[in-house]
């Protein structure tokens, strides 16, 4: 299974900034706060701060490329008629593409729920986030290594199916002394029973 370290190769971090229309996004909490320099994360914000011409009034999400440090990410931004627009912004590595593509409804929810705190406790917003996207890239990372194990061990049944196919129909058991009709049973079963483990093994990993 993969290591703690490897998921992290995913997430790189989560940024809550605030948008000032006179001062322009303004980073609030960076976590971890050494992910990215304080340039970084006003460059990130930037990119995020585009949305804002998309929407009036509510929350708008978006999946996004940040070109200027090679991330992607998805973006939660606010709008309210009374008070300024706040986002949140989850950074990953940009081999994360598949991850973030196939778990973005959970990632969205995620953010969802945190909405609702996000200007009053923009820390805790931040490191909660954190620590499940990190759960989630961890589930994620083993899914990927479980159906690495099931392709590898499909394969192997293939194989054995294949070779004891061409077995019974090779000729070769029936220059066997003693008849050959309990041997071909016996393998027919055999085959019977990897089909069935095949189809066991997908339904388990599905």
């Amino acid at each position: 299974m993969s290591s703690p370290s490897s998921c992290k190769a995913f997430l790189e971090g989560v940024i809550v900034t605030r948008f000032d229309m006179l001062l322009g996004p303004v980073p609030a909490v960076i976590h971890p706060q050494e992910f990215l320099t304080e340039e970084e994360a006003r460059t990130v914000s930037e990119d995020a701060m585009l949305l804002l011409s998309a929407v009036k009034q509510g929350t708008i999400y978006s999946i996004m490329s940040f070109n200027g440090i090679n991330k992607v990410g998805v973006v939660g931004v606010q709008l309210s008629p009374s008070d300024a627009a706040i986002g949140i912004i989850t950074v990953f590595d940009e081999n994360a593409r598949g991850l973030i593509w196939e778990t973005y409804p959970v990632i969205r929810t995620l953010i969802t729920k945190e909405m609702q705190n996000v200007k009053s406790q923009p820390a805790r917003v931040a490191l909660r986030l954190f620590e499940e996207l990190t759960k989630l890239c961890k589930r994620f990372s083993e899914w990927n290594d479980l159906r690495a194990l099931q392709g590898k061990m499909e394969a192997s049944i293939n194989r054995t199916i294949d070779a004891a196919n061409s077995l019974l129909s090779s000729g070769e058991l029936e220059k066997l002394e003693g008849g050959t009709g309990g041997i071909k049973e016996r393998i027919t079963r055999l085959i019977a029973v990897l089909e069935e483990s095949k189809s066991i093994l997908k339904e388990k990993l599905s």
